[in-house]
């Protein structure tokens, strides 16, 4: 995901939050293909309906480049106000970064996928519907 699109995300969580219900858009991520079944069973284990929210925005800021403009997509039906909030969000300050992210492995029930932006990363590994883990990676060459 860009990081100005992660941004606005992070300056409008607390509205994100308070407002969405995940029900409303977690299919439509489905059916792009931005979520996976283990994604929506993660975000629907959640406990209450901020909870849910909470894992959906976690999950989403590592689905990649298509994420941000796929779940803003998902709000405009329902959350009008939404969308115009976050096309409204200053992220002059944050710097473009360049990301690429792809999908290193899956097979059956683990997926590893690997995040990059300028030259610092993370790998991801999930296991199941429950285990994730993310393996933070050491930057090499100039900051």
């Amino acid at each position: 995901m860009d990081a100005r699109d992660r941004e606005r995300l992070v300056r409008n969580r607390t509205a994100l939050l308070n407002s969405l219900n995940v029900h409303d858009v977690i299919h439509y991520l489905y059916q792009e293909g931005i979520f996976s079944e283990d994604d929506m069973d993660r975000t629907c284990a959640g406990t209450t309906r901020q909870d849910k929210v909470r894992i959906m925005l976690d999950l989403l800021v590592l689905r990649g480049p298509r994420a941000y403009s796929t779940f803003r997509h998902a709000l405009q039906e329902r959350y009008p106000w939404l969308v115009d909030t976050l096309d409204k969000t200053d992220v002059s300050n944050v710097h473009h970064q360049k990301t690429y992210s792809k999908q290193v492995r899956k097979d059956g029930h683990v997926t590893v996928s690997e995040t990059r932006m300028n030259g610092r990363g993370n790998v991801v590994v999930q296991t199941g519907t429950n285990a994730v883990v993310n393996i933070v990676l050491p930057t090499f060459g100039r900051k």
